[in-house]
Formats: structure tokens, sequence, C-alpha cells
């Protein structure tokens, strides 16, 4: 009878402390500041679900935000499932993250401005590995619609006093990635490491990027695919970022020399200031053309481009249509070819071109001679039969 009434007892202890558990006030008092504790976040609770001390704590509707700045959200959870696993619901084990979006906001100048947790003095303590499913990356500074990356799934494990994350990104709109990210409370906030075998390169997608002047997406179009490579890394001081694209499936254009071309070789590097084309090569102006190298820099109230253009059997009307004093004399099926040196520079409303070339006209058997050259910030074009054109005035 007495092993009865205890075992009882026991019974009654376990169900009111299951059921103290699974109220939002206990929850709100002592579990979530517990585990915000462990974690060094601070968490603003919307709503909660209790599943009890065997299935853990099922959290609804979550702001997260740094301890140093707790009201600087950064983390906006849908779900957060606390799984105690064999540890407890104030050092769990496992944490699954679903429906979060990942907000950094960052200066005109790149710097982070979003307050991220530190991490630093953890490498002693057990922390949980964190699991993310249908997560989002929102990254703006102040002038600019977000950037929002879709479809993130992962997992986040403790590495001494970092967390390495592991991802597969699956954004409708830009394709299909692979991630290693490494976040660090100390020196390294975030280090990101992404590649895609086939990106897609979208011109509204490209503008809402924090990281590169807006100046640079009026002077330079791409849209269409190619093999990328991200590489980012994240200090409280400054951001560098780094695209790579290899493999090109992309129509280029460049309106300030009115050049449109379809690439399908070469590779380009996309930092924040600065575009660099190395041994492009496409379809353009109807015949064939190279880009061996090219320079777009763009800083501050400025662009500067610089091109090595080659082509062969180009269309000579197509080259000159928009400037009518000779691209309407030229007969057509009269095809060029040659190299060409390109210096841009635009400063305000104002352009200055600079550059030298020469290359052939061929006009039926004939192979006929043409040169560029630049005086005073406009290109001088002279071509066969006497042929002469200011292209560009400054």
């Amino acid at each position: 009878m007495k092993k009865s009434c205890i075992s009882l007892l026991w019974f009654l202890l376990a169900l009111a402390g299951t059921t103290a558990i699974i109220r939002p006030p206990f929850l709100r008092s002592l579990i979530l500041p517990a585990i915000a504790s462990r974690l060094g976040i601070a968490i603003q609770l919307r709503q909660a679900t209790g599943h009890g001390l065997l299935n853990g704590l099922h959290l609804h509707r979550l702001k997260v935000a740094s301890k140093q700045t707790p009201l600087d959200t950064f983390l906006s959870v849908g779900t957060l499932r606390i799984q105690s696993g064999r540890g407890t619901l104030w050092n769990p084990d496992t944490v699954l993250v679903e429906d979060a979006i990942l907000m950094l906001r960052f200066g005109k100048d790149g710097k982070l401005l979003t307050s991220l947790p530190d991490t630093s003095g953890e490498s002693g303590k057990t922390r949980p590995k964190i699991e993310i499913r249908n997560g989002s990356l929102s990254l703006t500074d102040d002038n600019r619609t977000p950037w929002v990356l879709h479809g993130i799934d992962g997992t986040m494990v403790p590495v001494g006093s970092h967390y390495h994350l592991k991802a597969r990104v699956n954004d409708p709109e830009l394709g299909l990635w692979h991630a290693d990210v490494t976040i660090s409370g100390f020196s390294t906030c975030v280090s990101i490491q992404a590649h895609s075998n086939n990106a897609r390169l979208h011109m509204p997608s490209l503008k809402r990027l924090p990281f590169i002047p807006p100046s640079t997406w009026q002077q330079v179009h791409l849209e269409g695919w190619a093999k990328a490579t991200l590489s980012m890394e994240v200090t409280l001081a400054t951001t560098t970022t780094q695209l790579k694209l290899t493999d090109p499936d992309i129509e280029l254009k460049v309106p300030i020399v009115d050049l449109t071309c379809h690439l399908k070789e070469g590779r380009a590097l996309i930092e924040p200031e600065r575009i660099t084309l190395d041994q492009l090569a496409g379809a353009a102006w109807g015949g064939e053309l190279r880009a061996t190298k090219a320079t777009l820099e763009f800083p501050i109230n400025q662009s500067h481009l610089v091109f090595d253009l080659s082509g062969t059997n180009l269309d000579s009307r197509e080259i000159l249509k928009n400037n009518g004093n000779v691209g309407s004399f030229i007969p057509p099926g009269i095809k060029a070819g040659g190299q060409i040196h390109l210096d841009v520079l635009l400063t305000g409303q104002r352009h200055w071109l600079g550059g030298n070339g020469e290359g052939t006209v061929r006009s039926g058997i004939f192979l006929l001679p043409w040169s560029l050259s630049s005086y005073r910030g406009n290109l001088i074009w002279k071509g066969p039969w006497g042929s002469r054109s200011t292209l560009g005035t400054p």
C-alpha cells in the first residue's frame, strides 16, 4: 500500500511538473531566459505551445536579438522547436528553426550595422546543434529594397567558439546553391563560401545587392546563367565580397558603348566597386567579339570603363547604327574586324572617350583599312573611302 502511494505521488508530481512546463508564463519567466542565456541572445516571444518534457518546447513567432541590442532584431523565427534529447530544456542538444529570416543591415561603406551575439566566451560550454528548415537571408542598406535569398536548409554545429553551417539553398529566383558559413562571436562575424553550378543572374536582384553601388548597374547589365562562386567576409568594421562567374550563358550590355553581347566563354569577377572581365567571348554586332580584358570601376560619383576588344566578321552597319552621319551610308553586307582599346570616363552627366584601334573592312574581295583614335575626349573613326566620324561628345 505504501509503495502504491509513493508511486501515485511521483506520478502526480511528474504530471504537475509537465503541466507547469507547458504553461506560457513559466516559459517566459524561467525557461526562455535560461535558453537565451545559453545561446547568448535576447528573445521576444509572441506565442508559445508547450509539448511537455518528452517532446520539448515548441515556440512560435519569435524575435531574436543580441543581448547588447535587444531591440535590434536580427532573426525572426516562425517556429523554434527545442529538443532536449540527452540534455535538458535549459541546455538542449538540438534546436530546430523553421521559417526563419536572418536580417543583416549594412551601411553605405559596407560596415555591418546589425549587432550579432558574442559567442567568443562559449567555447568551453555545450551548445546545441541548430537545424534550419526553409530559412531566408535578408541583406539591406539604408537606400535599397532588401535583397532576400529564400529556401535555405542546413545544419549549424558548434566548433570551438564558432558555429559552422552547411546549407543547401534552392531559391526560386536565383537557382540552386550550396553554402559553407562560419559565424564567429569575435573578430570575424560571418564568413560565407557559396557556389552554384547554374546560378541565375537577374538585374532586379543584382540592383538590390547592398555591397555594389547602384551606379554599377547603370553602366553594366547582366542577364542569364553562369557557374558562380560567392566569397563574403563580414567583420565588425568592414565587408568584403567577391562573386566569380565562369561558363557563362549571359547577355551583357554596356549602354555607353552601345554594346550587346551574348557571352558563351570567359570569366568575370564582381566586387563592390569593380567588375573584371577576362577572356570573354560571344556574339555581338552581327559577328564574334572577344574581350581579352576589361576593367569596369565605379568609385564614388564616377565610372571608369576600360576594354580590350577584338572582333571578327562584325556587321559594319550594326556597329554604327546609332551614328547616323556614317551608319546610314554603309552598304549592307560590309564586314569588319580588328582590335580596339577603349577607355570611358563618366563623371555626373559628362563622359570622356579615349582609345585606339585598327582593323580591316571586307567589301567583296577587297580588304580596306580602318583606324580609331581619340582627341579631346572624342573618338575619331577613319574608315575606307576617306570616311571619317567623331564618336561621342564630352
